[in-house]
């Protein structure tokens, strides 16, 4: 947070314009640092991450990695209390044996349950979109959460047949 916030000083960066993402152990170290710093980041990017406050230690990570379960809730508590819920898109391939990909579901749940702290009297809609594979392109479900006002929060992209990385 220190280093986002000197760059945006020393080279006059638009404080509103700052995005974090990550892949893996990045997209986990992107989650934390969206949900505990929403003033800083317009959006958060993760890709074969984990939910935030799940594990506790190595051994309860890799558990989680591999299986998508963990004795943990996740946390949606510091960006409640921030009052601002940082957009977030999720990536995970379907086929991913280094993530599970149960871990993408548990990340767009915590940022629901995040939206729902936060506004507890504005549920979100969803609009889920299945596209094919076709001519070199792979197949694809993406499910987007917006507001009652039509302001899209969350996205979340199940790449079919992609693993850990692209």
């Amino acid at each position: 947070a220190g280093i986002v916030k000197q760059v945006i000083c020393e080279y006059q960066v638009d404080a509103r314009r700052v995005y974090i993402a990550g892949l893996s152990a990045g997209g986990a170290m992107a989650a934390i640092m969206g949900q505990e710093y929403p003033e800083l980041f317009a959006a958060v990017g993760i890709h074969s991450g984990l939910p935030v406050g799940v594990a506790h230690d190595v051994s309860s990570a890799l558990m989680l990695m591999k299986t998508g379960q963990s004795a943990l809730e996740p946390r949606a508590v510091t960006a409640a209390i921030n009052q601002r819920m940082v957009p977030v898109i999720v990536m995970h391939g379907d086929a991913d044996k280094t993530v599970n990909p149960a871990n993408a579901a548990r990340l767009v749940q915590n940022a629901v349950e995040t939206c729902l702290l936060i506004n507890p009297n504005a549920p979100l809609k969803t609009d889920t979109q299945q596209i094919v594979a076709s001519d070199g392109h792979r197949a694809y479900r993406r499910t987007r959460y917006t507001t009652v006002n039509t302001v899209r929060v969350i996205e979340k992209w199940e790449l079919h047949g992609a693993g850990h990385a692209w």
